[in-house]
């Protein structure tokens, strides 16, 4: 375009230079797919909105890390970089890790995080996504990090700090997991979770041990006995606990209290105990209630321990439920080791005589 602005007073504009302005006003209307009209005079206006709003859109033909920009037509490219200047495309192509950008052929750039000096992760360009970068003068930096929500939320928040939250003077702030962990000490990813520790079958085992690794992260440990029968009838079991692994087993005079009360399907009831025991009974012996021998009769156990891994005595809890030789039986089991302030890292089952069958299973949560 000839520029007309230093034409003066007395000075003659031709035909080629008056011809350019309508031209170039046409070649706005039709940058903006518009179609020039007779009479219809919002036609520059209209093409001018519809430039503005996909100026910035450009299409890649480059490679992963290494990204070639070309403007989309009817768009025009740019002349030139600029400070401010943004850019939106798709690739097919997301980074694996340090990349660059070349924008219609104006130089390769170094494309950064959105705090201009470190290198992007990989995924932060975007295959699944449009890309936005903005130009700050010297590199591009990424304004569209989405590659870890899992959601677009419209606003701001404001993370607590964990003085904040041990303050209470966080208000409205948001808590990350992070910062609960910490407050509580624990891993809350495990909690209200549950653990298979250990889990298998037995057959005609004198005694059935188990051990485990206490994890603070847990607060209870459940060992299940199931579908358990005996050899000998009216056998009752018993337990004895670990402190080492099972390298050695707790048997010393005075080392269990326990309890064990059984009701019985005719509405009798029994009560085993001793406040000073080798073991801890988990059924009752006492006329004839243990448990029975025959082909279908099978006994079902649980038993809790809560926070194991506390050196403090260990309290057990649990029920259960079998077929002794004359009544279907439930059971309450209450007990502790009295051994001193260790923590519990193994339980073995012993029937009182003969040999057991079953499945035992450890959980955690």
């Amino acid at each position: 375009m000839v520029a007309i602005a230093t034409k003066v007073n007395g000075d003659t504009i031709s035909a080629t230079e008056f011809n350019q302005l309508p031209d170039e006003l046409e070649n706005v209307v039709t940058a903006g797919s518009g179609t020039p009209a007779a009479g219809t005079v919002d036609q520059v206006s209209k093409a001018i909105v519809d430039i503005v709003a996909n100026a910035d859109f450009y299409t890649d033909s480059g490679a992963a890390d290494a990204y070639v920009l070309t403007a989309t037509a009817p768009n025009k490219s740019p002349q030139s970089y600029r400070t401010g200047m943004k850019v939106r495309f798709r690739t097919s192509n997301a980074n694996t890790g340090a990349s660059v950008i070349n924008v219609a052929t104006l130089g390769s750039k170094n494309i950064k995080k959105q705090d201009g000096s470190s290198d992007p992760d990989a995924g932060d360009i975007s295959d699944a996504r449009e890309n936005i970068l903005s130009y700050d003068g010297t590199v591009f930096r990424i304004i569209t990090e989405l590659n870890e929500a899992t959601a677009i939320l419209k606003g701001i928040v404001e993370l607590a700090t964990l003085a904040e939250v041990q303050g209470d003077t966080g208000g409205d702030m948001v808590v990350t997991s992070d910062v609960l962990n910490d407050v509580h000490g624990v891993d809350l990813s495990k909690l209200n979770s549950e653990e298979v520790v250990y889990n298998t079958t037995f057959s005609a085992a004198a005694t059935v041990a188990v051990t485990w690794t206490n994890d603070a992260n847990f607060n209870s440990y459940k060992i299940l006995l199931n579908k358990v029968s005996v050899s000998n009838d009216d056998a009752y079991l018993y337990l004895q606990v670990s402190t080492d692994g099972g390298s050695t087993w707790k048997s010393g005079a005075g080392n269990y209290k326990y309890s064990v009360t059984g009701l019985d399907d005719s509405g009798g009831s029994t009560d085993d105990y001793s406040n000073s025991a080798t073991f801890a009974q988990i059924t009752t012996n006492s006329g004839g209630k243990g448990i029975g021998n025959d082909t279908n009769e099978v006994a079902e156990f649980t038993v809790e321990f809560q926070r194991p891994d506390l050196a403090k005595r260990q309290i057990f809890l649990g029920h259960g439920a079998y077929y002794s030789t004359s009544v279907f039986q439930h059971v309450l089991i209450s007990g502790t080791y009295l051994g001193g302030a260790e923590a519990i890292n193994g339980i073995q089952f012993t029937p009182s005589a003969g040999t057991m069958s079953g499945n035992i299973k450890v959980t955690r949560s």
